[in-house]
């Protein structure tokens, strides 16, 4: 794939009238299951388009992919590689396989006319077994061919007649067509995904004896063999494989204007950064701020997002507080929340507030706001109180909350490792 077919955008940064029109974005927004409209690009209050997703638009001649907020400054938009898009789309993937596992039902802000969640299946399979038991044969009653003696002698009934032993049904080999439909249809897809996206995805092949057959414009006719093929299939493994290729059929478009892409990216962010702590967090030094490990060292407790019920309301509605990230250590407790913004200009009162009310559930809490940066991790503090703003003298009434800017390619690369 030549890299100067492809655009760069960056989240929330702003998009020219050029790349509006050239991908129709003022026509595409997402249409949920609950009716919402999320549109690709939004109006800053200066007039200014921004892109408003994380993700692919795919045209017949050009491509756009628009990266999260921070990923890279405007001005090194050139230096993305294949390493770059690979990277992207991993964790796209990830994720939604990730709320596909959790949720049973596909994330309304995540579209695609490209099944590639399926795909991934297909070729985890394929990874772990090879090509789906290829050239098999069953054993059948009353079919034309050479007769197995052991089979007949072991399964069918048994008749005298004349003096002679009948034997019905006599059994035979056959073979499984079937199998061998599902084999070459896996062949098809992973080449098929391989030559189309392969500058784009991490695990692809090719194969030189792909079926010479339009397996997309004769989809209807493929599901419907593959229907067949999972009645005759035993092993969960082996159906779930032709459920992916049956889901891959059924999404795959057959032409037109392609989308890969997440409107709602801060919930993705919050997933990585989660996983970026459990591997790397180390401890908050309320001098310097959050430190993390060089070197991978997951924890053995883990954070975790969990709920708190600290009082009523009206209609007597509990109110309910759910951190990002939490996590109690013998005395002391860390209260994370992951912020996808391009900076932090205000002060964070919802941070405040889960301090107020969960800090005497242990002796210190330690609070963090997680932002993305393309530059290396560091702190910057966002706020400490002066003792006589603080909620009491004791330790775990002293309130400081420390903005960490996480590097987006570090926490991206280890959420797909």
């Amino acid at each position: 794939m030549d890299l100067k077919r492809i655009k760069i955008g960056v989240d929330g940064e702003t998009v020219d009238l050029s790349t509006i029109r050239e991908f129709n974005l003022d026509y595409i927004d997402n249409v949920n299951s609950k009716s919402r409209h999320i549109p690709a690009i939004k109006q800053d209050s200066y007039g200014n388009y921004k892109y408003n997703f994380v993700g692919y638009v795919f045209s017949k001649n050009k491509i756009l992919a628009v990266f999260p907020k921070n990923y890279i400054p405007v001005y090194e938009y050139s230096n993305i590689t294949q390493f770059d898009l690979t990277l992207l789309s991993s964790v796209l993937i990830k994720y939604n396989r990730y709320y596909l596992s959790n949720n049973k039902s596909q994330d309304d802000n995540f579209e695609s006319t490209f099944p590639f969640t399926a795909y991934y299946g297909i070729f985890d399979y394929f990874i772990k077994y090879g090509i789906y038991s290829a050239n098999k044969s069953v054993v059948v009653g009353n079919s034309n061919g050479k007769i197995l003696w052991k089979d007949t002698i072991q399964k069918s009934n048994q008749y005298i007649s004349n003096g002679n032993i009948i034997f019905s049904p006599l059994y035979t080999k056959k073979n499984n067509n079937y199998e061998n439909f599902v084999s070459e249809c896996m062949k098809f897809v992973i080449h098929y995904t391989s030559t189309q996206y392969g500058f784009i995805i991490s695990k692809t092949h090719y194969f030189k004896d792909v079926l010479n057959f339009d397996f997309i414009l004769h989809r209807d006719y493929v599901i419907n063999e593959l229907n067949k093929a999972k009645l005759n299939s035993f092993k969960d493994i082996h159906k779930q494989l032709i459920d992916n290729l049956i889901d891959f059929f059924r999404s795959i478009k057959l032409a037109g204007q392609g989308l890969f892409r997440h409107y709602k990216f801060n919930h993705v962010w919050e997933d990585m950064v989660g996983h970026y702590l459990n591997n790397y967090f180390q401890q908050v030094d309320n001098n310097h701020g959050v430190i993390f490990n060089a070197h991978k060292e997951p924890l053995a407790r883990k954070f975790s997002k969990i709920g708190f019920t600290p009082g009523i309301g009206s209609n007597n509605q509990y109110i309910n507080l759910y951190p990002d990230h939490y996590l109690q250590l013998g005395d002391n407790q860390y209260i994370f929340d992951s912020k996808y913004y391009s900076k932090i200009d205000n002060l964070d009162h919802k941070q405040m507030v889960y301090f107020m009310l969960l800090r005497h559930r242990s002796n210190q809490t330690f609070n963090a706001l997680f932002i993305p940066t393309f530059k290396s991790t560091y702190n910057e503090l966002h706020i400490k109180l002066f003792d006589e703003f603080n909620l009491g003298k004791g330790e775990s009434d002293k309130l400081v909350i420390w903005n960490t800017y996480l590097n987006v390619i570090s926490v991206m690369k280890n959420y797909i490792e």
